[in-house]
This record gives structure tokens, C-alpha cells and sequence, in this order.
């Protein structure tokens, strides 16, 4: 689809998510806060009926040690020189974990830390390598969530789709994720992937919040997808360089795998990503087998 930057703006308008860091940091910093309660912050409770879940805006700021009325506005998006300091204050007391700290540095601050997407180029080096680990599932994701290279075990374990016939468009973890369905059934379970790929992609929209690629994805995904929907508006972030995954399989059932991800210095927001098993595992005996055919 070529839309234009007005049409982007307008159907991201229409499905409620306004193109703004004002809007995202208040929405991350509230989703944060109704995870807190009171007494595990140190806070007395009095058995008083609560009308919002987890932290008050007043009680945040105390015990962040800054007025209301300055993280009031902080959340609002109403703060362009918020200081490191009260973020990392802010983050100690909503125990974030540190990608989600990350991005809330992100989502304060994308005058000075923001990003300019950069042409995303696959060196054949860099295909010679995929192709090399031809037992392994590989592939090179890139910003936005691009799968900019990939070999063929990755396509027959991960994908289940040829990624070669796939408009290059439309060639994002994200989407083929959501909207692919025989992706569902070869992820055991598949949604714990789902949900870090939407925060996955969430990072990346904070750290390119102009990007008009991404602005579509979202208003594709948005359309499309119930979970998208119902998990976007939640601010999941991911940023796990190794996980374990399962799998299933026609030919060779169910297997588990683990991911591990590789960046490159030179390519921002690029990443090597490899699904591999230890040597004589059930994961092992199946990528061998499938490798073989």
C-alpha cells in the first residue's frame, strides 16, 4: 500500500492511536504504575476503596521525590528536558526492568535520542553466513521488525512461508507473526512470541516515531489483528537477547529451541537471530532431520 504521510496520520487518528510521545509516555508511565501496589512500594494502606489499580500519580511522585503537580505533567507529555535523574527515580520506583527503562528514556526524550531509519543492506557475506548454518533456523531482522535475510531452515521452521515469494514490503516478523496463519500452529505456545514480537515492534516505533513504514505496519496490524488490538495499548516491551521456544512440526513433532540474538556495531537496530538446540536434545535430533529432507 502507498499511502501517503496525511492517510497514515488519519488512520492511525481513526484507530485511536494518535502519532504522539505525549500519548505514548503517559499511556506506558499509567500501565506501569497499575502494576505497583501500594504496600509494595512501602506505602500504609488504610483499607480505603481505590478507584484506580496500583499507584496514584501523587504517590508515584513522592516516593519518585518530585512534586505532583512536575510528574503530573511528565505524564501529560508536557516535560521536553526532563532530567536522567528523575527518570531513573521514576523507573527504580515502578522496578522497571532495564529494556523497559530504556524505553522510557526513549519515550521522554525522542528530540535527543531519536533515530533516522538508515538503508537496511544485507551484505552477501552476510548471506553466505545464513546459508552456512544450513541446520540452523537463521535470519536478519531489522528496523521495524524487517526480516532483511533469511536461510532456508528458517522458512520451514519459523515462517512455514516462503519468504522469497513474499512481496519485500510485506517481509516483517510482526506481521507474518500475527497474521500468517500457519505460523500459529508450528509456535508451541504461540503467543508468548506474539507478544514479544508487539513489543519488539514497540521499541522500535519509540526510537522512529516519524517513521512512516512503521506508521503503516501499525495501521495494518491494528486492522487485521484482534491481538494486536488488545495487546498494542499495553506498551509490552521485549528486548530479550535469548528465550526458549517450542515448536511442532509435520514431520518431526514437537521440539524446543532456543533463541539467541547477535547485534551488529555497524547496523543500527539490525540484528543475527538464531534458533539452535544443544547437541544431543530432541531440538538437535529434529533440526538434523529436517535438514536432511
Amino acid at each position: 500500500m502507498n499511502w501517503t504521510h496525511h492517510q497514515q496520520a488519519l488512520i492511525r487518528f481513526i484507530l485511536g492511536d494518535v502519532p504522539s510521545h505525549r500519548a505514548d509516555i503517559g499511556e506506558f508511565l499509567r500501565s506501569r504504575r497499575a502494576r505497583i501496589q501500594p504496600h509494595e512500594a512501602g506505602l500504609p494502606v488504610y483499607g480505603e476503596r481505590r478507584r484506580v489499580p496500583g499507584l496514584r500519580r501523587e504517590e508515584l511522585a513522592q516516593l519518585a521525590g518530585v512534586s505532583a503537580d512536575y510528574y503530573g505533567r511528565l505524564e501529560q507529555g508536557r516535560l521536553d528536558n526532563v532530567s536522567d535523574g528523575i527518570l531513573e527515580a521514576i523507573a527504580r520506583v515502578l522496578r522497571l526492568t532495564r529494556a523497559e527503562r530504556d524505553q522510557l528514556f526513549e519515550l521522554a526524550g525522542p528530540e535527543r535520542r531519536r533515530r533516522v531509519r538508515t538503508e537496511q543492506v544485507v551484505r552477501p557475506s552476510q548471506q553466505w553466513v545464513l546459508d552456512a548454518l544450513h541446520a540452523t533456523p537463521a535470519y536478519v531482522i531489522g528496523t521495524g521488525l524487517d526480516v532483511l535475510a533469511w536461510n532456508r531452515m528458517a522458512c520451514e521452521v519459523l515462517f512455514t512461508v516462503d519468504l522469497d515469494a513474499v512481496p519485500a514490503a510485506e517481509r516483517n516478523f510482526a506481521r507474518i507473526l500475527l497474521l500468517e496463519e500457519g505460523v500459529r500452529t508450528r509456535w508451541r505456545p504461540w503467543e508468548p512470541m506474539a507478544r514479544a514480537a508487539i513489543g519488539g515492534l514497540r521499541m522500535h516505533v519509540a526510537r522512529h516515531p516519524d517513521d512512516p513504514v512503521m506508521a503503516t505496519l501499525v495501521a495494518e496490524l491494528t486492522g487485521a489483528s484482534p491481538e494486536f488490538r488488545k495487546w498494542w495499548p499495553d506498551h509490552p516491551v521485549a528486548a530479550e537477547p535469548t528465550a526458549e521456544y517450542g515448536f511442532w512440526h509435520p514431520d518431526v513433532g514437537e521440539f524446543t529451541l532456543v533463541l539467541e540474538a547477535f547485534s551488529f556495531p555497524y547496523l543500527a537496530d539490525t540484528h543475527l537471530v538464531v534458533f539452535t538446540a544443544a547437541p544431543d536434545s530432541p531440538g538437535r535430533a529434529a533440526l538434523d532431520a529436517l535438514d536432511a529432507q
